[in-house]
């Protein structure tokens, strides 16, 4: 979980690493009290291309933040957590400037379970 502000878009990317097969995905983003807030439509994707989902920018008061999670859903995926076959990243940027603020990747997952 992270916080957002005025200005500023949440994005999420997914790259399919290994699985040959393919992968189905879905980006979901809920609140700090698990409200749905945003969701995409279940999207193929098959090895070595990309997905992103973006989020924003709020209608947020100067100086407030938002709680957010964004929940990436993987179907097709290895079992094996050593090597799951995709590989997720995060990040939030301001709108005006494009600087990033924050990062974050992730290649450990609890795929198909």
């Amino acid at each position: 979980m992270f916080g957002i502000a005025q200005g500023q878009i949440a994005s999420a990317h997914v790259v399919n690493t290994g699985e040959v097969r393919g992968l189905v995905i879905n980006w979901k983003v809920l609140d700090s009290e698990g409200n749905l807030l945003a969701q995409s439509e279940r999207q193929p994707l098959a090895l070595g291309r990309a997905s992103s989902f973006n989020f924003g920018p709020l209608d947020l008061a100067r100086g407030q933040r938002m709680a957010i999670r964004v929940v990436l859903t993987v179907e097709g995926g290895s079992n094996n957590p050593n090597k799951p076959g995709f590989i997720a990243t995060q990040k939030v940027f301001d709108t005006a400037t494009g600087k990033t603020t924050f990062t974050a990747s992730f290649e450990d997952c609890a795929c198909g379970k």
